[in-house]
């Protein structure tokens, strides 16, 4: 994934929720992060998850340790992995910084 960047948006709360993973510590995000692998944080389904994206970022912190750098670091990895217009996205990485 890493060497053809791939991105990947990962829903870990829901990954959970449905027994794709047994708890949110065995997730692997923290991994694929540390691998380098383009990866963007998402909660799925609000109606299916009932979890914001808030929530995701707190447990990420609280689970792994992530700090702001790790956020900034996906929301640029989502932004550049997004369908927008170049300029639209460099508007949005200006927000971003």
């Amino acid at each position: 994934m890493k060497r053809k960047n791939i991105h990947l948006e990962v829903c870990p709360s829901c990954n959970v929720q449905i027994d794709v993973f047994d708890t949110y510590a065995h997730h692997p995000i923290d991994r694929l992060y540390n691998a380098g692998v383009s990866v963007g944080i998402n909660t799925d389904g609000r109606t299916i998850s009932n979890i914001s994206l808030t929530d995701e970022y707190e447990r990420l912190q609280q689970v792994f340790g992530w700090g702001a750098e790790h956020f900034l670091k996906c929301n640029r990895n989502a932004l550049a992995a997004s369908f927008l217009p170049k300029e639209k996205k460099q508007k949005l990485e200006k927000k971003l910084e």
